[in-house]
């Protein structure tokens, strides 16, 4: 049973989370401080489920979600039974959340509703690793996806790496504009390795696999150096809702 210092973080959680939806719109300032404060809130709370931790390390993790589950609606994601994200919506990538690395229990559930999941999954946070966990769907079937995040860029620098999240679509190649692949045949739930580039702004493309058939353009992208880049391809490719799109992130 959580403890009473547990239920304390929790109360102050959920007081954040209230506070950061209240000012989402109206002041982005006031938006990301109490969303972080949330976030701390909730770290806190999972020091001390202690019970349901098995320490590997006393090193924290990083950890955090993204939702790429088209047309699942919003979710509640619990950790250890603790509700992390309430009314968490498609495309939605969180800031990432320092754990004691260990084994975690996730529960995704529909919104409001803590009846049914409709995904359980044991995941492992590393120390002094940091992890994205992508909420996927493909015929019905949800699954976690688990992407590492831990890369040192080489100086001077920059790294790109692609992964592919979309259901419906094929297999891709991604390659600049109108030019040669740069990564070839990456299938569903499935990412590249960082490639190392030169900092540039660029156009790329993701193309049917083998083909030149362009499914998603990526103009100007901007590369600086000592940073990574990760493109999500998320969405639907068959002409449905949500459509193909790209969500970027560095690191």
């Amino acid at each position: 049973m959580p403890n009473r210092n547990m239920d304390e973080y929790l109360h102050k959680a959920a007081k954040y989370d209230t506070l950061s939806n209240y000012f989402k719109y109206s002041n982005p300032n006031l938006h990301i401080q109490y969303y972080y404060k949330h976030l701390e809130n909730i770290a806190k709370a999972l020091e001390q489920d202690r019970d349901h931790i098995m320490h590997s390390s006393n090193e924290p993790g990083n950890l955090r979600l993204l939702h790429a589950a088209p047309n699942a609606g919003n979710v509640d994601i619990y950790v250890n039974e603790t509700k992390i994200f309430s009314n968490y919506p498609y495309q939605r990538l969180s800031e990432y959340l320092s754990l004691p690395a260990g084994k975690y229990q996730v529960d995704v559930y529909p919104a409001g509703n803590q009846t049914n999941t409709v995904l359980s999954q044991r995941i492992m946070v590393e120390p002094r690793q940091s992890v994205t966990l992508a909420v996927t769907v493909k015929d019905k079937k949800f699954k976690l996806v688990s992407i590492p995040d831990t890369i040192q860029v080489p100086m001077g620098e920059a790294a790109l790496r692609i992964v592919h999240l979309s259901p419906d679509a094929p297999e891709v190649d991604i390659g600049i504009k109108d030019g040669a692949a740069i990564f070839k045949e990456l299938a569903y739930r499935k990412n590249t390795n960082y490639l190392a580039i030169t900092p540039t702004t660029a156009d790329l493309e993701v193309r049917a696999a083998g083909t030149n058939q362009v499914v998603l353009p990526l103009n100007k992208l901007e590369f600086k150096p000592g940073t990574p880049y990760t493109i999500y391809i998320i969405g639907l490719a068959s002409g449905g809702t949500p459509n193909l799109q790209a969500v970027i992130t560095s690191p």
